[in-house]
Order: C-alpha cells, then structure tokens, then sequence
C-alpha cells in the first residue's frame, strides 16, 4: 500500500446520506476507506453507520476492509451497539484472511472486545495477537 495512506488528516464529516453513498461507491479505495472510518466516528445512527461499514467490508480492497472493521469499532465506542450476528462473522473472516492489514483488524476486535464485553477472538487468538505484539 501506498505510504500516503499512513499520513494522518482529520476524517471529513458527510451531512447526508447521499454524500456517504457517493463516498462508499467512489472509485478511490482511499474515499471508501475514510468514509467507513467517517461514519463509524461521527454517524448519528448507529444502525446505518453498521450497514455502511459491513458493506464496504466486502470491498476487494484490503485497505477499505481493515478501514470499515475499524469503522464498526469506532460504532461500538461512540454508539456502545453493533448487531453481533453480522458483525462478528465479518471480523472473524478479516482475522482470518487478511494479511497485509491484520493488525488493523486485530485493532478493531481488541476494542470491540473493550467496548461490547463481546469475547470476539478466543483465549488462543489472544495469544497469538500477544506473541506477535512482542515480537515472540
């Protein structure tokens, strides 16, 4: 992935949902990465914010979907509600097939697991995700 794409900018505010539409279907995997990270931070409605991150979590591009598994964490924080049903699949898939942006995901399920009390990775994933923080 780009470097540019580590350089921190504040996370531009949509007032509609048109404009996150248009967001979400840009053709720059950079504009679908940022509006997850946008709604899940900033959206009032938390149950359309879930929506717009676990479709973009299908995205080809594994930035846009480490970025929209971020976006649902960003849900729990600041709305302390995802629908576990679709949202603990979604991860778990991230966990498990991504490899460029796994930390990222692994992010994500720490603060998810924080926020929701939700026992998203079990005690083995926890340990491997500490293993490899420590570099062992």
């Amino acid at each position: 992935m780009a470097a540019n794409r580590m350089e921190y900018s504040p996370l531009p505010s949509y007032e509609t949902r048109a404009e996150v539409e248009a967001a979400a279907a840009s053709e720059s995997a950079e504009t679908r990465a940022v509006v997850a990270l946008s709604v899940g931070e900033d959206w009032p409605d938390p149950d359309y914010a879930q929506e717009v991150c676990l479709r973009l979590a299908n995205d080809d591009d594994a930035w846009v979907r480490s970025s929209a598994c971020l976006g649902l964490s960003y849900i729990a924080r600041t709305h302390g509600q995802l629908d576990k049903s679709r949202v603990r699949p979604v991860l778990m898939r991230e966990r498990r097939e991504q490899v460029e942006h796994r930390g990222r995901v692994d992010d994500a399920i720490g603060d998810i697991n924080i926020y929701l009390g939700w026992p998203v990775l079990n005690w083995s994933h926890l340990v491997s995700y500490i293993r490899r923080l420590l570099g062992r």
